[in-house]
């Protein structure tokens, strides 16, 4: 088992590497994220939520700029009627078939994205509820945090694993007056440079 120092001890440290522009970059990451989406929503006339949750299934593995043209072309296609069964993404074909799904839902909520993410599907469902609202207090523990926490990857597959990582965040987020959502986004930026 990981302990909390050792997860607080790296978050503080990733944290104290951070350059201004770092901080100020992953400060409002999830803000601009959600403005992204919104700017979908109002381009193609699809549900803000629903744009949110399209970004967050083609996620996995998939680099941000990779991410967000993935979802503006599914998006796209969908609006001027061209079939999206086949558009190819940079993520894993099963994500793909949620990002199909959820842009099918007759009337979005979030409950319905989140059961269509899956329920074990802890980061992914994170990064939507931030994206979709970056007022929200959730914690996405990508790759990146688990190399970047020294981590192994296996141990926040599980449930328990995930919560025991995430309240860590919290409590490095509490003490530096940040979300925690806004320190996740501060030491990805950092380990990304």
């Amino acid at each position: 088992m990981v302990t909390n120092k050792h997860i607080t001890s790296q978050l503080k440290a990733w944290y104290d590497l951070s350059t201004v522009a770092d901080k100020e970059e992953g400060k409002y990451w999830y803000a601009n994220a959600n403005a992204f989406t919104n700017a979908l929503s109002l381009a193609y006339h699809t549900n803000q939520l629903v744009c949110a949750g399209i970004v967050a299934a083609l996620s996995p593995q998939n680099r941000w700029f990779v991410n967000q043209r993935d979802a503006e072309n599914l998006i796209a296609a969908h609006y001027y009627g061209a079939s999206i069964d086949h558009i190819i993404v940079g993520t894993y074909g099963q994500q793909a078939r949620k990002a199909v799904s959820i842009l099918r839902l007759e009337k979005p909520t979030r409950t319905k994205i989140i059961a269509i993410l899956g329920k074990e599907a802890y980061k992914t469902i994170a990064f939507f509820l931030n994206i979709s609202n970056p007022e929200h207090d959730a914690v996405a523990l990508d790759r990146h945090m688990i190399n970047l926490l020294s981590i192994n990857p296996k141990w926040v597959t599980r449930k328990k694993g995930y919560n025991h990582i995430a309240r860590c965040v919290v409590e490095v987020a509490n003490t530096l007056d940040l979300k925690p959502h806004q320190l996740q986004a501060i030491v990805w930026v950092t380990y990304r440079s």
